[in-house]
């Protein structure tokens, strides 16, 4: 099947203090990490250059009216995504949340050159960086809330996995094989105040309504700040 009807857009990219990105061909780059074992490999049925999207300083504002033009025309807005050590969805940490006077402005679309938790430089450290920590940037650029609760179906799981063995990190339990070019894992539920979350969302985040699946995304962003 071709890919020609798809529009990507990468949630995030490593970056400087200024927001550029680093070079795609750099360790440790989504762009790279897209293009390679993806893009490449589906040859003539590839999603075509112009509609794949990278997190860069210059493209990730135009994120927001670019994902509205394909919804517009029919197409849908898919999300798929993992939850890190801290709980961050693609690099929107819960720390930011201190940022904003209310929920609502929290709510953002995007970031430039935000600041990872320092456990989420850890854990990118271990997956992608052969555990040398002085090798990943300190800042990112991210999508924020805005998009992804504006998914019309959003799939993940908890992926703060370590060496690929299975890891137990604040009551997230996963395990997974990534051989080159394939990805499978398993997960439990993510558990808010001891209420299951499931992981396979079905629309709106967490469940067919879209207020409730906007009040479970908030309870995990306050219950992850603490």
């Amino acid at each position: 099947m071709s890919c020609e009807h798809c529009h990507c857009f990468n949630m995030d990219e490593w970056s400087d203090a200024e927001g550029n990105t680093v070079s795609s061909h750099k360790p440790g780059s989504f762009q790279g990490a897209m293009e390679e074992p993806f893009f490449e490999p589906l040859g003539e049925l590839t999603v075509p250059p112009d509609q794949r999207h990278f997190a860069t300083r210059d493209g990730l504002p135009r994120y927001p009216e670019g994902i509205r033009n394909v919804t517009k025309s029919g197409g849908r807005l898919i999300v798929i995504y993992g939850v890190g050590r801290v709980c961050h969805v693609a690099f929107w940490e819960p720390h930011f949340a201190a940022e904003f006077d209310s929920v609502e402005n929290w709510k953002q679309d995007y970031s430039t050159a935000a600041k990872p938790h320092p456990l989420t430089i850890e854990q990118n450290a271990i997956t992608s960086f052969k555990s040398r920590t002085t090798q990943v940037s300190a800042r990112a650029n991210t999508i924020g809330p805005g998009p992804f609760l504006e998914a019309d179906y959003a799939i993940g799981g908890c992926d703060a996995i370590m060496l690929f063995t299975g890891l137990e990190t604040g009551g997230t339990s996963s395990s997974g094989y990534c051989p080159r070019g394939t990805c499978w894992k398993t997960f439990q539920p993510l558990r808010v105040h001891g209420s299951p979350i499931p992981v396979a969302y079905s629309r709106h985040v967490c469940t067919t309504d879209n207020a409730a699946g906007s009040l479970c995304s908030e309870a995990v962003a306050h219950t992850c700040n603490g």
